[in-house]
């Protein structure tokens, strides 16, 4: 793949400026995975739905709801023992001998970010790193970015509405452990950020040149010595390695894939999404976050569009997410198996919050704060409903909360009780050990 290019000049302050922006996020790519406790987990595909997808609808259909509340949908058989889903995911239900649910997460009831940080949303602090971050710190990466965050093309931002949310960044663990972000397609093209883009007239040369020059003010300004400026070269080496780097880049090239593979998981930017993300996790990265939409309104349609469903819940879950969802995930679990990273690599899926059992006037499911968790690979046993709901749909066992997810996913990784203490992280968590 051939790094970026534009038509703008770069003179050397703002060379300078800009390569010190793109270390920011790429600063911890050159860390040296850690001698880690052993985990069953050595990588994790984290996906996010983006406004919160209907328990009922899905994986937790309660047909004894009285008429105004339960899921028009028909429910099917699954291959786990007294478990139905609704019609909507015929594919997952014919494989849920591979994966586990939780059924009784307890989230918060508006659209926020704090559950991706473990944290409930009455006591939230802004400084409490993502999951993805303290993965990253964990078991860092040789060459590319230790947390890479997907997000669909669309009309907004880059990267926005994520960043700088609670929850969302590595908070108190410092930027080198921020999410890097790209973009992908319909297509499954790849957008990285503008500070990766090589300006007209800086070639790979320059570039060297730009390196040894740095190289030797280290040798020889005493003021080398400060913290920040040793931190500023570290992220500038890193963010030259990605860059001069092709092979690296190759990691981000579907084109490379068969047709058949890129088929698979259909030709919508969440499935060519996951399809990034497996190769990224097989190129080394150790977190990857996939993210279903970058709006949570459910009336957007095409790659904005969440799972925010308060109008025209139905049809939007029938004709366009549901089917999505279930194609493209369960291609994911079978690229995994085929390819002999199914053990290794731990797949969760969660969402903001769930939706109400009461269908409103504008045939919709409002927020709700219960939700539900989808969990694969990774060392977690499959097969299995925890937490599960009684007929009107209320946990059997108590709740669990998004800081019990974290803390599954960090004991996966092999991040104990004491390493979560040692990092200051997911304070008094409680592993979900049903699901190991």
């Amino acid at each position: 793949m051939n790094i970026p290019t534009d038509n703008a000049g770069m003179g050397r302050r703002q060379f300078l400026k800009s390569a010190a922006l793109a270390s920011l996020a790429l600063s911890a790519a050159n860390l040296n995975p850690v001698q880690a406790a052993p985990g069953r987990a050595r990588k994790v595909i984290f996906v996010w739905l983006w406004g919160g997808p209907s328990q009922w609808d899905m994986f937790d259909p309660k047909p004894d709801m009285p008429s105004a509340q339960r899921t028009p949908f028909s429910t099917i058989p699954t291959r786990i023992p007294g478990a139905r889903f609704t019609e909507l995911l015929p594919r997952l239900a014919a494989r849920s001998n591979r994966f586990s649910l939780i059924q009784s997460n307890l989230f918060g009831g508006q659209h926020a970010s704090w559950p991706m940080s473990g944290q409930d949303e009455q006591t939230a602090r802004p400084l409490e790193p993502n999951f993805g971050s303290i993965v990253a710190k964990h078991l860092g990466s040789r060459h590319l970015p230790p947390f890479i965050s997907i997000m669909p093309a669309g009309r907004s931002a880059f990267a926005a509405p994520f960043t700088g949310q609670p929850g969302v960044g590595a908070g108190k663990l410092g930027p080198a452990f921020n999410p890097f972000y790209v973009k992908c397609n319909i297509l499954g093209e790849i957008e990285f950020p503008g500070e990766l883009t090589l300006r007209k007239g800086m070639t790979q040369a320059r570039l060297s040149d730009r390196r040894a020059l740095l190289s030797q003010l280290e040798a020889t300004r005493p003021g080398m010595e400060s913290s920040s400026v040793r931190s500023h070269l570290h992220n500038f080496e890193t963010a030259y390695r990605l860059i001069n780097s092709p092979e690296t880049f190759t990691a981000f090239d579907l084109s490379k894939e068969r047709e058949q593979i890129r088929g698979s998981y259909g030709r919508s930017s969440f499935g060519q999404s996951l399809l990034l993300g497996r190769r990224l996790i097989e190129a080394g990265v150790p977190y990857v976050q996939v993210n279903w939409g970058n709006n949570a309104d459910g009336l957007e349609e095409g790659s904005s569009m969440g799972w925010d469903n308060h109008y025209h819940h139905n049809d939007s879950m029938m004709s366009y997410q549901c089917p999505q969802f279930d194609r493209c995930l369960s291609a994911l679990l079978d690229d995994l198996q085929d390819r002999g990273l199914f053990e290794s690599t731990l797949v969760v899926a969660m969402g903001e919050m769930g939706r109400t059992a009461n269908i409103n006037s504008m045939g919709g499911r409002d927020h709700n704060a219960h939700a539900f968790t989808f969990w694969a690979g990774g060392g977690v046993q499959p097969g299995r409903i925890v937490a599960p709901t009684n007929r009107a749909g209320q946990p059997t066992n108590g709740w669990v909360r998004a800081s019990s997810v974290g803390a599954t996913i960090a004991e996966l990784v092999g991040l104990d009780t004491q390493g979560r203490a040692e990092m200051n992280v997911l304070p008094g968590a409680e592993v979900v050990h049903d699901l190991l």
